[in-house]
């Protein structure tokens, strides 16, 4: 073996592993401990060892205003991401051959409806669906069909204007004419959620479900709408995607205490919050923002792991320490420490657990290694 992993507590949610165990490495996949002797040895006493996290709502694009370059995320314990939406059809050739063909961390995409993609901040893309370029866009998906996981769409007021809801009902023709999924950027929408989600079909993606900004996942008596749950189980995907301005601690704390918990927990980085901004930070301090809300750790976990594997098609391949599996393994220490977490308003959350990486080994190379962590 190139790599054993021993003495730290295994959680794999796919498998429902939480427990001690020893994790191997041969070449780039995940084999069987036969007890041979290894290369290198990391002993991860007193740490938490899980499947290299998936990020699955990023803007990695970095021929926008915003797109982050993804090998800075592998010393936060992510191995795989998910360009949400940053561009349109008119640059994703550019993308795909100046970021995801070349990033070694594994990275997909959805396609934003819109020709130009997202600009940026203070600029807004053209969602009228008169204006979809659908040949070049059916062209690309033909082209890329193991790259491109679905379409991009944000329907905020200032966005859709006149068009309201209209913009949804276009990419969502689109996108079943296309046989694909819809990501949909809620945060501000322009009618209340009950019929926002509505529209939603299974496996769709609703991103931003803690945003705090105009119509929310709550009604009028802070309850979640039935709709959300009703939406759950006919299949639709609810993504956290933190990021600067979609996330708000009263509607999150309210929801959960009802039991609607995220399906995935995302970060929504760009190179102006990776690392930076407190209320966001990076994916590990967002999962440690969740536990301290009264998830548990297999929920988090599986939050960034087995449950965006399997929305982006790669079950069994990314998000699980199972043998054959690509050799994407972090490791962190769950300290107790005071930490204070924000909401996009400002809102403080005083909490103690936090998740602080320690390695990550990406394709079976060790990309990041702290200082004081233990390597033989």
């Amino acid at each position: 073996m190139d790599i054993r992993i021993t003495g730290g507590r295994v959680v794999d949610p796919l498998r429902g592993l939480d427990g001690a165990g020893a994790v191997a490495v041969r070449g780039s996949k995940i084999v069987e401990d036969d007890g041979c002797e290894a290369a290198l040895t990391l002993h991860a006493d007193g740490c938490i060892v899980v499947p290299g996290l998936v990020d699955f709502h990023t803007h990695v694009f970095e021929g926008s205003l915003f797109g982050v370059e993804p090998l800075l995320m592998v010393s936060t314990g992510v191995t795989s991401t998910v360009d949400a939406g940053s561009c349109g059809c008119a640059q994703f050739e550019y993308f795909r051959e100046k970021t995801m063909r070349i990033s070694r961390v594994r990275v997909k995409a959805y396609l934003n409806v819109s020709t130009t993609g997202q600009p940026g901040a203070g600029f807004f893309e053209d969602v009228d669906p008169q204006n979809y370029k659908r040949a070049e866009i059916a062209a690309l998906l033909e082209k890329y069909p193991d790259e491109i996981l679905g379409l991009k769409l944000r329907i905020s007021k200032p966005i859709v204007r006149e068009l309201g809801l209209a913009a949804m009902d276009g990419a969502l023709e689109l996108a079943k004419e296309l046989k694909l999924p819809l990501c949909v950027h809620v945060t501000n929408p322009p009618e209340t959620m009950d019929r926002v989600v509505a529209k939603f079909r299974p496996g769709d993606i609703f991103c931003h479900v803690f945003q705090g900004a105009g119509h929310t996942i709550l009604n009028e008596k802070g309850r979640v709408y039935p709709e959300l749950f009703a939406a759950r189980e006919r299949g639709v995907i609810f993504d956290a995607s933190n990021g600067r301005r979609n996330f708000s601690f009263p509607v999150a704390k309210a929801a959960l205490k009802q039991g609607f918990l995220p399906d995935i927990i995302s970060s929504d980085a760009t190179k102006f919050t990776f690392n930076r901004v407190s209320g966001m930070k990076n994916l590990p301090f967002l999962l440690s923002k969740y536990l301290n809300m009264g998830l548990s750790l297999t929920d988090v976990i599986r939050a960034a792991t087995a449950t965006p594997a399997h929305v982006m098609g790669m079950e069994g391949q990314i998000g699980t320490l199972r043998p054959g599996a690509f050799a994407d393994v972090a490791i962190f220490k769950l300290i107790e420490q005071k930490t204070v977490f924000t909401d996009s308003d400002g809102v403080p959350m005083e909490g103690t657990a936090l998740l602080v990486p320690q390695v990550t080994v990406l394709n079976g190379q060790i990309v990041y290694c702290a200082n004081e962590f233990n390597v033989d």
